[in-house]
């Protein structure tokens, strides 16, 4: 959605509709090597979150609705983490798509098995919140356990799962003849860690098995997963995964930065692109939602007027905005105490370009603000962008390592102009 305000165009960065990020040629041809597959199958598309994943996964999605080769299914990521399954959020998705009364009865017979098998096995049933008919499901589970000739005395299996998973799919697939489900899941990086260790393992074992007709495509940034997981999970991963592809990068942020600003419809747009072209060349940022994210924030501050006047400090200005944006923590610290930021800011900027400047030489520098900052130091972005923000206090108000009271009260109105975008 766009708001229109005085020379003013405002994007929002949702999931893109109109593909500006020049994902058009590549989503297209993702969709003709996804229609020629053979299930089971599964890709991985990883990125960081901001680079695109979701925009690119929707432009690929368009290119194949409609495929005759396939049966669209979108499976929302918080839906795993309320089932704590795949198969049961796959299960009841399915249900609700095509209702028949043999899918019904062949999703109340998976749904028992996995209820059963969760406590035979000592994994904690999962069904009761997410289930809408949870009696059924427990009549069921106490028809199988009778002793015989009652009941069937039946003891859940793998195989037992697995084989009434594969008739359930095919039965779905039945009327519209289609080859496979290809299962969309987006963002699966925000399901609790244990969920997304869980997906990959179900998913391996019940899907990627002969006879299976689903493909899988979710996105998920891998090296945040590998942050959060052990070992043995991150295998699972790479058991799953057939082929991983990163979000590809079509344009640069000099295009990109041209593309917004124009969007934005100010007048001193050619001005605007020139500064920010030189802020992103210093603080070389490449994903598209953080600089659409920065760019409008500055924007913003420009066309209504709530920023410093003086060119080297709307500069600065720029700079902490970014940092705000990319390090909310460090600028949070730095704004609550104006002059242990001024410290280590100035600190930094007399070290900025030099080779010993690093996350090393630097993780000193910021005792002043009594914040530690282990996460951030990871990013070579947190030393560069807090760096060359140094070099622009000190250019601006012309301060050395120590003494900086006096610069305070300059400071602290360019500070606070940029807390007002918050």
């Amino acid at each position: 959605m766009r708001s229109r305000g005085p020379n003013l165009i405002h994007d929002n960065d949702f999931p893109a509709i109109e593909d500006k990020l020049g994902f058009g040629k590549s989503a297209q041809n993702l969709a003709k090597f996804i229609e020629r597959l053979d299930a089971p199958y599964s890709l991985h598309l990883d990125g960081p979150a901001g680079s695109g994943r979701t925009s690119f996964l929707r432009f690929v999605a368009k290119h194949l609705d409609a495929s005759p080769a396939l049966t669209p299914l979108w499976i929302d990521a918080p839906s795993i983490d309320e089932h704590g399954s795949i198969l049961c959020a796959l299960i009841s998705k399915l249900s609700r798509f095509k209702q028949s009364p043999e899918l019904d009865e062949l999703s109340l017979r998976f749904l028992s098995l996995y209820s059963l098998y969760s406590e035979q096995t000592g994994l904690t049933p999962t069904l009761d919140h997410s289930v809408e008919d949870m009696d059924r499901v427990r009549q069921s589970v106490e028809l199988m356990t009778r002793p015989e000739p009652q009941g069937m005395n039946l003891f859940a299996s793998v195989e037992n799962l697995q084989d009434t998973f594969l008739h359930f799919v095919q039965a779905s697939l039945a009327p519209n003849g289609s080859r496979f489900f290809l299962a969309f899941i987006d963002d699966l990086d925000i399901c609790k860690a244990e969920t997304i260790d869980r997906f990959l393992a179900e998913a391996f074992l019940y899907t990627s098995i002969p006879g299976s007709r689903v493909v899988w495509i979710f996105t998920l940034n891998q090296s945040q997963y590998e942050q959060r997981q052990a070992a043995a999970a991150q295998d699972h991963l790479r058991k799953f995964t057939n082929l991983k592809i990163r979000v590809p990068i079509t344009q640069s942020p000099r295009s990109l930065i041209n593309q917004y600003v124009t969007d934005l419809g100010l007048p001193e747009a050619k001005g605007l692109i020139n500064q920010f072209n030189d802020l992103f060349e210093a603080v070389p940022v490449k994903n598209p939602r953080l600089i659409k994210r920065i760019v409008s924030r500055i924007s913003y501050a420009k066309t209504f007027g709530s920023m410093p006047r003086p060119s080297q400090e709307q500069l600065l200005f720029y700079v902490l905005v970014l940092i705000s944006e990319l390090f909310p923590r460090f600028f949070s610290a730095i704004a609550k105490d104006k002059t242990a930021g001024l410290l280590v800011l100035s600190a930094a900027g007399n070290s900025y370009g030099q080779s010993k400047f690093n996350a090393t030489t630097f993780e000193p520098m910021l005792k002043p603000i009594k914040t530690k900052f282990e996460e951030e130091l990871q990013s070579e972005l947190f030393y560069t962008a807090i760096g060359y923000a140094g070099m622009l206090v000190g250019k601006v108000y012309g301060i050395r390592t120590g003494n900086v009271n006096e610069a305070v009260p300059r400071f602290a109105p360019v500070l606070n102009s940029v807390l007002q975008l918050f």
